[in-house]
């Protein structure tokens, strides 16, 4: 079993190596743009926002503590917009076949910066559905907010538009995860291959085998296979192996 005692034989070893692990690397960058393009399929997301502020708010009373109010009913309109109530008529109105859950499971509701802005994203495999259920939901909202609330007022900032392009998955980041996994795996099977090799190539390969070296001969590279002799701690007998 081969052991490193010091940083530059390893960096050496890792520099040799190197067309293996670039090649492993780009074959796997390759195969993770590949599934990402051609396998898996794209998700679109479409997102829409509302202005939820106190129905008491004027120009004039508009203070801190207002302010403060209509944050807080940002988060409150969320969970009402996602009630069962809320998503059946979602359904009702687009005939959508999706189950509640996986209505549920499509949106995302949150507040903008910590703003009275509140921002209402959903995600599909169909660009012109992930629109249609977020302008019906956003259409749903007021009466809905009013109807649970008996306060606050609702206004549209911006409605849903259909998605050109896929939210996922990012082409960019799945090629280099899969690039840095060849890497990482190549370089590991190496330094493991090379931690299990026996084969003797130096006489410090020998000395860390515990065996002495009795003679070191330097021969000229054509003459292809060296045999090194060397003995044992007793010395009794001596054992050669060859070099390839």
């Amino acid at each position: 079993m081969h052991k490193w005692t010091d940083f530059p034989s390893l960096l050496w070893l890792l520099i040799r190596s190197s067309p293996i692990w670039l090649l492993c690397m780009f074959l796997c960058a390759c195969a993770a743009y590949g599934f990402s393009a051609y396998v898996l399929t794209p998700s679109y997301t479409s997102s829409a926002t509302l202005y939820i502020y106190n129905s008491q708010d004027t120009a004039r009373e508009l203070n801190a503590g207002n302010v403060d109010t209509s944050r807080k009913l940002v988060d409150t309109c969320a969970v009402i917009l996602q009630s069962d109530r809320t998503l059946e008529q979602v359904l009702r109105r687009t005939g959508g076949k999706q189950s509640l859950e996986e209505l549920r499971g499509m949106l995302t509701l949150d507040s903008v910066d910590h703003t009275e802005i509140l921002r209402i994203s959903v995600t599909s495999k169909d660009p012109q559905q992930a629109a249609l259920l977020c302008n019906t939901l956003v259409a749903c909202a007021p009466s809905e907010i009013l109807r649970v609330l008996q306060a606050g007022n609702v206004k549209v900032v911006d409605s849903a538009s259909v998605p050109e392009k896929p939210t996922s998955p990012d082409l960019a980041v799945n090629t280099i995860l899969g690039g840095l996994l060849g890497l990482g795996c190549s370089i590991t099977a190496i330094l493991v291959w090379k931690a299990l090799d026996g084969h003797i190539r130096t006489a410090k390969d020998l000395e860390e085998c515990g065996a002495p070296v009795l003679a070191e001969i330097p021969l000229p590279a054509c003459l292809g296979e060296v045999t090194i002799w060397y003995g044992v701690e007793n010395q009794s007998t001596l054992n050669k192996r060859r070099i390839c």
